[in-house]
């Protein structure tokens, strides 16, 4: 999803438009992808341009019938931005735009990091199938080492896992680690797993 913040901040005050912003926000809301009602719209142009938000948005759709379609009768009412549309916001807004939704541009289904090879990393290595189940994946010029896994739901979805330790302990460690993740593997999601401080006690 494309971040309104960029799309507004991508022209000068001046071009601002009700039309651009408009536009913007519906390819914020992905209304490309599945249409979104006006109501929608207006509240999300209400939070980031507060005073200077344009009024009566469902006037204004219908002023577009060059970059806006009715999909959905309602009610509410909900709107589709055309290929048309984004072609328009790409030209105005100097963006690339990528009109791949969420689902197509994930590469994998979790990612996660663990601050330690052992005992964080090798549990959860041994949680999903025990380290033969796993493959180093990834670019080998990175310094971390990333592994693989693949296994199945109890409702039968495949998910694709990627973990990785940090080279050292420490929030700048995980931070670098998470990045190279993210842009390497693209997942839904990440997490961190680690021991959060504890310690085993022995008693006499």
């Amino acid at each position: 999803m494309t971040d309104i913040s960029a799309l507004i901040s991508a022209v000068k005050p001046r071009d601002r438009t009700d039309q651009y912003v408009i536009l913007s926000a519906l390819f914020a809301l992905e209304a490309h992808v599945a249409p979104v009602p006006a109501r929608q719209i207006a509240d999300m142009l209400e939070l980031h341009l507060r005073g200077k938000a344009p009024r009566n948005i469902s006037a204004s759709l219908r002023a577009y019938k060059a970059y806006v379609s009715p999909k959905e009768k309602g009610p509410p009412l909900r709107w589709s931005l055309t290929h048309k549309g984004v072609e328009h916001l790409r030209s105005l807004s100097g963006l690339s735009l990528s009109t791949a939704s969420d689902a197509e541009s994930f590469k994998s289904d979790v990612g996660i990091i663990c601050a330690l090879e052992h005992p964080e990393l090798a549990a959860v290595l041994n949680a999903l199938g025990g380290a033969g189940n796993w493959k180093e994946v990834g670019d080998a010029r990175h310094a971390h080492i990333y592994r693989e896994a693949s296994f199945q739901t109890t409702s039968g979805a495949t998910l694709r896992v990627v973990a990785t330790t940090s080279t050292s302990m420490g929030l700048t460690a995980a931070a670098i680690a998470t990045t190279q993740l993210v842009l390497q593997f693209h997942p839904r999601l990440v997490a961190m797993i680690g021991i959060a401080s504890g310690w085993h006690s022995q008693r006499g």
